[in-house]
């Protein structure tokens, strides 16, 4: 097992606990009620960063789509996105953030539309 596969087991592992610790029904329920609670962009951008993390180092398409959909559900992306982009004043990196993570999805829906069509 490599340093980031051992990492990324050890960070979901991690979530799993406050999962269990916080009585909540969701392993990321705890990170994203973070980002929507807090007005603080500073923070907004460092968990943004994070959840691009987790969701980039996710080695198989379907596991990104998966935990992508945890953190924002299917709908959801857009409606967080369009909440933080209401801020007056965003900043260079919460804009960066919210880029990655639009980015990363419509790559990851294109190439589940590509395998799916190549398995047909």
């Amino acid at each position: 097992m490599s340093f980031a596969e051992l990492f990324f087991f050890y960070i979901m592992n991690i979530f799993v606990a406050f999962q269990k610790a916080k009585n909540k029904r969701y392993r990321f329920a705890t990170l994203v009620e973070e980002l929507r609670n807090t007005d603080n962009e500073e923070c907004q951008t460092k968990l943004l960063e994070l959840i691009n993390c987790i969701i980039v180092y996710a080695e198989k398409i379907q596991d990104r789509v998966r935990i992508r959909n945890e953190f924002f559900g299917e709908r959801n992306i857009n409606r967080t996105s369009s909440s933080l982009s209401l801020s007056l004043s965003l900043s260079l990196s919460l804009s960066l953030s919210l880029s990655l993570i639009k980015s990363s999805k419509e790559r990851d829906t294109d190439d589940v539309s590509i395998s799916s069509s190549c398995d047909a």
